[in-house]
């Protein structure tokens, strides 16, 4: 479709450094179906919670957790790499800090910026 946020994906892909748009436009995508009730979302609106809980998730824990680790490590590269010196200036005298916060790959990231 032709929404705003679909031609600013469609703009960042083709304009901006490669920083995983098209991974970033899926999440999204797939977060709009489950916020808007879509169909392609597969949600059961007529469950109670107790029954959510039981039976709703179609993914192992393992997964998830995997799939919420790599949005925030996209997340955090993109805004590291738009937000550089921001972030540079506020971790000016306590770089291990951010190593810390960042983790190892993130930071190495990170490092190659400057």
């Amino acid at each position: 479709d032709g929404t705003v946020r679909r031609r600013d994906f469609d703009y960042l892909k083709s304009n901006r450094r490669n920083e995983n748009w098209n991974y970033l436009h899926n999440v999204y995508i797939n977060a709009c179906h489950y916020v808007h009730f879509s169909p392609q979302a597969n949600i059961n609106t007529s469950a109670t919670f107790l029954q959510l809980l039981v039976n709703d998730c179609h993914s192992s824990q393992k997964n998830l957790i995997r799939n919420l680790h790599r949005l925030t490590s996209s997340v955090m590269e993109t805004y590291i790499t738009y937000f550089h010196y921001e972030v540079a200036s506020t971790f000016y005298r306590s770089m291990a800090d951010l190593k810390y916060l960042l983790g190892n790959s993130l930071y190495t990231k990170f490092k190659a910026l400057n």
